[in-house]
């Protein structure tokens, strides 16, 4: 009889053992409220598969440099958003951000490519992330020390000899952008999962689209691409900063200021720039 007490007695310990780790197993996947936040950045397919500028340039884009600074996700109400992002002021609320300069290629890859990572936060808090804010500073070290942006490539244009062109530009933005906007959902992090946030540049607000109207927004302030060929030599262009701003003239550097703050998005979202 004391050999059964003590056996029964001993399967009834092992049980509430088990069913106490089972428990505290539960208790630790529902309180790891984190993931894996990846930031990415995109030139879109204007720079992967080239276009068509709005004054009728065929450009190939081979190289487009861009340096980034400190970028940072929030996760903030979806009614505030709007409102925080037009004045420029997001909240120190949740957030996930990398630390640091980084210089992407928006060009990396062939016609297929996937928008570049920039980097990666493990163990960024679970949840929707509705805003990012991205800072362009200038390359403090290599060839193009001193630049924002370099873009290399190839134009032509009929009745005219391609050109060979590099052009650096040296205008520091800080950009506050809402939530992505797309045909697919971007930011939002489950716990143990992976999201992503994206930093998307419209290059084509630079040169123009030559696919649509003179009319179009996009169109209106461009500057196309003439004002580069006109400084063509043996059918080869190198602009530094200060000569890109020369060859555009008082005019030209008016609308490139405006031009320049309407490059970062995320997705087709408009962001809040300032210099």
């Amino acid at each position: 009889m004391n050999t059964r007490i003590l056996l029964v007695m001993q399967l009834v310990i092992n049980l509430a053992v088990s069913g106490c780790g089972g428990k505290q197993e539960k208790k630790a996947e529902i309180t790891d409220r984190t993931g894996t936040l990846v930031f990415t950045a995109n030139g879109e397919d204007f720079v992967r598969r080239g276009f068509v500028s709005g004054d009728g340039w065929r450009i190939a884009l081979d190289t487009v440099l861009i340096s980034l600074a400190n970028p940072k996700a929030y996760q903030l109400k979806s009614s505030d958003v709007r409102e925080q992002v037009a004045r420029g002021i997001l909240p120190e609320v949740s957030a996930a951000a990398l630390s640091g300069n980084f210089i992407v290629d928006l060009a990396a890859g062939d016609t297929a490519a996937l928008p570049i990572e920039v980097g990666r936060v493990k163990k960024a808090p679970a949840g929707v992330y509705n805003g990012l804010r991205l800072r362009l500073v200038k390359m403090k070290e290599g060839p193009y020390a001193g630049a924002v942006m370099v873009l290399k490539g190839r134009a032509d244009k009929e009745g005219a000899l391609p050109i060979d062109f590099t052009l650096a530009l040296d205008h520091e933005i800080t950009a506050t952008c809402g939530g992505y906007v797309g045909e697919h959902v971007k930011g939002t992090v489950k716990p143990g999962g992976l999201g992503e946030v994206e930093m998307t540049f419209h290059i084509d607000h630079l040169f123009g689209d030559g696919t649509r109207p003179p009319e179009d927004h996009v169109n209106t302030n461009a500057l196309g691409f003439g004002w580069i060929a006109a400084r063509a030599e043996n059918n080869v262009v190198r602009l530094s900063p200060s000569q890109a701003m020369e060859a555009l003239g008082e005019k030209g550097r008016t609308t490139f200021s405006q031009v320049v703050r309407s490059l970062p998005h995320s997705g087709e979202g408009h962001c809040h720039c300032e210099q």
